[in-house]
Formats: structure tokens, C-alpha cells, sequence
């Protein structure tokens, strides 16, 4: 299991590439944690709207930001995996 003071600090780190990210229209927020159900990984869960029928360019839109944050927290050398995850933005969660 990853050392807490590492986790935190590679959390920050995650959350300080997320944020200088130039976000889409489309994603509404993000969270960060972790995943040790088999190698040690972690998970960024962005909110979406909640759109079962999404635009092609939507979809494309929010791919490209998906594919750009996994490769800036690949380039930042995690000890974990990223995941990067999209889920729908529910009003109550918001």
C-alpha cells in the first residue's frame, strides 16, 4: 500500500494538473481517488451532463480532454495508474 504522505502529495499533484487543464463546456467537475483492487492505480471521476444521447462533437470534445489529462498525469510520473473516468452530474452530487 502506498505510503499516506506520497498518496496526498500525488493527489495534490493530480489536482493541480486537472485544474490547469483548459476544461470543455461539457465537464462540470472531478474527483480524485483510489484504486487497489489490483495494481495500484487512481482514478479521476469527471462530471458530465447527463446525456445518454451525446453529440458527436461532445463526445469527441470531451475524449480529447479525457486523453489530454491521462497523458499530462502519465508525463507527471505517478506511482499509480490514472484512470480517468467519466460520470454523469447528477444535481444532487453536484
Amino acid at each position: 500500500m502506498l505510503d499516506r504522505r506520497i498518496r496526498e502529495q500525488e493527489d495534490a499533484t493530480i489536482r493541480r494538473i486537472v485544474d490547469a487543464m483548459p476544461w470543455p463546456e461539457d465537464v462540470k467537475g472531478y474527483d480524485v481517488g483510489a484504486d487497489w483492487h489490483c495494481d495500484p492505480a487512481v482514478y479521476v471521476r469527471f462530471l458530465v451532463e447527463d446525456d445518454l444521447r451525446p453529440s458527436d462533437k461532445t463526445l469527441e470534445r470531451v475524449g480529447r480532454f479525457k486523453d489530454a489529462v491521462r497523458g499530462a498525469l502519465l508525463d507527471a510520473g505517478l506511482s499509480r495508474w490514472p484512470l480517468v473516468r467519466l460520470r454523469a452530474a447528477h444535481p444532487s452530487r453536484a
